[in-house]
């Protein structure tokens, strides 16, 4: 029988399938985008996210570094990196906010996809390292949501 350590870290050997399937995968999305600062090049943007863990344990978290790509027909552009240490995700529900700067260029250009289609599709993409007491396994993760556009009062 395998440590758990070696649950998270050994995928080709399944022993632990049973354990990881007690796990249930924590659902994000994206609650709201403020202005932080902006400069002529880019700007920096403070991206909350709802995250409803629906584990019986929450988790802490030494860090989680991601990549923000937006999709351009059928290619994904990036578009951004992001990262925060040190935070923890309880059970149930949580809100997490993490700046995020991005480039005027790339952003206009997908603002302007975003305004023909009414809508954006974006992809994060990361690793997460939980804070486990003798080790801090990299827990890849990828999601991909689609934004509508919601002009109000015109």
């Amino acid at each position: 029988m395998l440590p758990a350590a070696d649950c998270l870290t050994e995928p080709v050997i399944n022993p632990c399938a049973g354990w990881t399937m007690l796990l249930k995968e924590p659902v994000i999305a994206v609650n709201n985008v403020a202005l932080r600062s902006f400069s002529l090049q880019n700007l920096t943007l403070d991206v909350t996210l709802n995250v409803d863990n629906p584990n019986p344990l929450g988790i802490s978290l030494k860090s989680l570094s991601f990549d923000l790509f937006y999709q351009d027909r059928n290619e994904w552009v990036y578009l951004s990196h992001g990262e925060h240490a040190r935070f923890k995700i309880n059970t149930r529900s949580n809100r997490v906010t993490m700046p995020v700067t991005v480039s005027n260029a790339a952003l206009l250009t997908a603002l302007v996809g975003m305004v023909a289609k009414g809508e954006i599709t974006i992809r994060i993409s990361g690793i997460a390292l939980p804070d486990f007491l003798l080790f801090a396994p990299k827990v890849p993760f990828s999601r991909e949501m689609t934004i509508p556009l919601k002009i109000e009062n015109l």
